[in-house]
């Protein structure tokens, strides 16, 4: 996987955030390279690392059950929106919890965004950018005496814009 479009300004470095249930649980080795414009490569030591996801929520769980976008054309770009829906474990929309996602735009810049559920169990989200593919991913999803269930989740969906 190649990453270009996580410099941190406030910090200096460049950074990813993993998604490991998406990679699931098992052994993995992290490699960080970087190639300056002349074509000097630069490599850090690798390390290894265990992913150990859990086996999932059985009570008091918070789960993303859909991520469904829509769009409009504003000018020359678009706005996109986007709803995460939030249930419990049986089901139930969860309203007030809250919710972290990062957008990614079709020229691959990012944008953190969280909002609360609605009394529906939706998370409204929305972002400008050009005609592309628009990718909302879930970082968390938090209320208190609830456990984000990670395994039983939707964690990102994209949308492909004319």
């Amino acid at each position: 996987m190649c990453i270009r479009d996580s410099y941190n300004g406030a910090s200096g470095f460049y950074e990813y955030v993993w998604n490991t249930p998406a990679a699931g649980n098992g052994a993995y080795t992290l490699d960080a390279r970087a190639a300056d414009s002349t074509g000097n490569i630069g490599s850090a030591t690798q390390i290894n690392v265990t992913v150990d996801n859990g086996a999932g929520c059985a009570s008091n769980c918070l789960r993303v059950a859909s991520i469904t976008f829509t769009f409009q054309p504003q000018g020359n770009n678009y706005r996109v929106f986007a709803e995460v829906l939030i249930v419990d474990e049986n089901a139930a929309a969860v309203p007030e919890a809250v919710v972290a996602v990062t957008w990614t735009r079709p020229n691959l810049s990012t944008k953190s965004d969280s909002q609360s559920a609605d009394g529906e169990g939706i998370a409204s989200f929305n972002i400008n950018g050009s005609a592309g593919g628009f990718t909302l991913t879930v970082d968390a999803v938090s209320l208190a005496g609830y456990t984000f269930d990670f395994d039983n989740s939707v964690l990102s969906n994209t949308v492909a814009v004319p």
